[in-house]
């Protein structure tokens, strides 16, 4: 078009191939804004013989209706299911579009998730969207899971396991799930594992959780990973977000041992991480994230 608004995402949906059946579409690495429309993470398509699930359909109603479209291209096969990986607006607030559009599919999601929901965090969630995306939201309204999963939980749909991973606390919230699509060897990852941006949401972000439930994907030993924001790819992607964690989690302590506190270990402990200065938001969160790590790292030598 000619540069005016028209009410859409000027963000043409990429659509990435995994196998024959995974799909998913990538995002922007910016936070919600009036360019992109609150589309920034990665809605993944999973084809099974009994119809599609969706992993995490987008921030709202318009992202999760691209979702559908898309899907529409690749197969007339309804969509039954949808997993949502954590209670981060920008990845759930799509349900109630594909509710609309298709009344039986089931959600899924943490049980920690459902409660948040149900205690109004959904409400809280568009207010800041719309503000970030100057009405992007639209008439989106929050959609909770109808059923909460088990961490080793397997739900088959059709031929295709989707396994659940829980990791029991706060790891990037106190609610994420991993999602493996078992014979695609497929695993979607949430915002466990990002590339390209950092973390912006750090309420109940845990450094040290957060690597280990990163170790728990990597036994899966599956093909591709799809990180909850960035390009998917190999065990790669799980290393350099993990490398990036370790690095804040082993210096920190380090630092903390030698009776630093946090501002004074920040230049020290940035100095390191040179390779993810290019990263989105890193000025911006790199010194918050030093500081949750440091506030953790405490606790941990006091237990």
């Amino acid at each position: 078009g000619c540069g005016k608004d028209n009410g859409k995402t000027n963000a043409t949906p990429k659509l990435v191939k995994l196998t024959d059946n995974v799909y998913y579409m990538e995002g922007d690495l910016n936070l919600p804004n009036k360019k992109n429309r609150g589309f920034m993470n990665n809605p993944g398509i999973v084809i099974t013989k009994k119809g599609v699930a969706i992993i995490d359909p987008g921030s709202n109603y318009e992202v999760a209706n691209m979702v559908i479209a898309e899907t529409k291209k690749l197969t007339d096969k309804p969509i039954i299911a949808v997993f949502n990986s954590h209670i981060h607006g920008d990845h759930w607030l799509g349900n109630g579009a594909i509710k609309k559009a298709y009344p039986k599919a089931i959600i899924y999601a943490h049980p920690e998730m459902q409660s948040l929901v149900k205690a109004g965090e959904g409400e809280r969630w568009i207010k800041i969207m719309n503000e970030l995306t100057g009405g992007a939201m639209g008439d989106t309204k929050p959609v909770g899971p109808d059923i909460v999963v088990n961490d080793g939980e397997v739900l088959k749909l059709g031929e295709t396991e989707f396994r659940m991973h829980i990791y029991g606390d706060k790891t990037h919230t106190d609610n994420d799930l991993i999602v493996e699509v078992v014979q695609e060897k497929v695993v979607f990852l949430g915002d466990v594992v990002m590339l390209g941006r950092l973390p912006a949401n750090l309420e109940t972000f845990h450094v040290h959780n957060n690597i280990k439930f990163i170790d728990k994907a990597f036994t899966t030993g599956a093909t591709h990973y799809v990180p909850g924001h960035g390009s998917a790819g190999g065990q790669k992607v799980m290393e350099a977000y993990r490398i990036f964690l370790q690095i804040i989690y082993d210096d920190v302590k380090k630092y903390s041992e030698e009776g630093n506190v946090a501002y004074e270990m920040k230049p020290k402990v940035v100095k390191r991480l040179n390779a993810y200065k290019g990263w989105v938001d890193f000025e911006k969160e790199v010194g918050r994230i030093i500081a949750r790590a440091y506030a953790q790292i405490e606790e941990e030598m006091f237990k």
